[in-house]
């Protein structure tokens, strides 16, 4: 069997690495600018602040799956990034985070659902 680089395709690859940077920018984002953006939503207080910021790791994971080919991977990124979705119109986020989520939304889609069998 070969390895899951060497199965891997294109479209999943490029999900992962900008799921990855996503990740990486939401926690620092979080972390450094928590006061800015509960000032701008409020109903992103304080409970809910963590609950929303606990996700952007949890993508990080699921995308790390998706790299290894495993079902679970795209599923645990599918149901995050859709909660997401659901807490930025709740919170009423800017529209540009709105846009980027929905963007590596159909990334995924477009890159997952063709090559499904292909995934363990």
């Amino acid at each position: 069997m070969k390895p899951a680089s060497a199965r891997r395709p294109l479209g999943i690859t490029a999900f992962c690495v900008l799921a990855w940077i996503s990740a990486l920018v939401g926690c620092f984002k979080g972390l450094t600018m928590k006061d800015q953006l509960i000032a701008q939503c409020p109903r992103l207080e304080p409970p809910v602040f963590w609950i929303y910021f606990g996700i952007v790791p949890l993508i990080a994971v699921g995308a790390i799956g998706l790299w290894r080919m495993a079902r679970w991977g795209f599923w645990l990124t599918l149901a995050l990034a859709l909660a997401t979705i659901g807490f930025d119109l709740w919170v009423g986020m800017e529209a540009a985070h709105l846009a980027g989520v929905g963007t590596l939304l159909a990334l995924l889609l477009a890159s997952v659902l063709p090559r499904w069998k292909r995934l363990a």
